[in-house]
């Protein structure tokens, strides 16, 4: 097991600045927050509900959508 693989993912509500691209960078925006720069994106899978898995060479991210958590908060 790498050192990444144990790494726990660092979770975050926000968009995307650009479309993801393998071997290219990700740019995040976090609400209230500027936009942030990640390391070299080597895998990410789009999953229901709003939520993106993004692996990096440096991090593990599950990013939601801004408004799909907050319909998830009313309902809990």
């Amino acid at each position: 097991m790498t050192m990444l693989e144990k790494k726990k993912p660092i979770v975050l509500t926000g968009t995307l600045e650009c479309p993801l691209a393998i071997g290219c960078v990700a740019f995040i925006k976090e609400e209230g927050y500027d936009p942030f720069r990640t390391s070299t994106v080597r895998r990410f899978v789009k999953m229901p509900f709003g939520v993106t898995y993004i692996k990096t060479e440096n991090s593990r991210y599950i990013l939601r959508s801004p408004a799909k958590a907050a319909v998830k908060e009313v309902r809990a």
